[in-house]
């Protein structure tokens, strides 16, 4: 159900999706930005598993406030288990992962992480674009 691994292996594609995300912020990319959070969400609702590890990466290279951010949140909040919390490594961006995480979990009940919450929405839930600018599935 969830996991970076495949048959044991880690799945180098969540990292490579990540990595494809931050290059988008660099580039000021917003619809590379937002074709990658599809491509997560494709990956995660099409194998039933989700990215332990991406937060890692969202907390420690991004700016405050942005959707890998909460795409992170929303998995840890929906996704993670006892034993997921349990095997992550301690690293600088964790208290800053962990308030937001706590903010999202605030008054959820555990009839409510069974399901998917936002994970399950399909469009622009973890876009970039904002209402300033159309989708880029709209302009392409």
């Amino acid at each position: 159900m969830e996991g970076d691994k495949v048959d044991g292996a880690k799945d180098h594609e969540w990292d490579r999706l990540s990595d494809c995300w931050l290059l988008g912020d660099k580039l000021q990319s917003s619809s590379l930005q937002d074709a990658v959070a599809d491509a997560l969400c494709s990956k995660m609702r099409d194998e039933g598993r989700y990215p332990l590890g991406v937060h890692r990466k969202a907390y420690a290279k991004t700016a405050s406030s942005n959707t890998l951010r909460q795409l992170a949140v929303d998995v840890a909040a929906y996704k993670w288990t006892e034993q997921s919390l349990k095997i992550q490594q301690e690293d600088s961006s964790w208290n800053t992962f962990f308030f937001d995480l706590a903010v999202e979990m605030k008054g959820m009940s555990d009839q409510d992480r069974k399901g998917s919450g936002p994970l399950s929405k399909i469009g622009c839930a973890y876009h970039v674009h904002g209402s300033a600018k159309p989708c880029y599935m709209a302009m392409f």
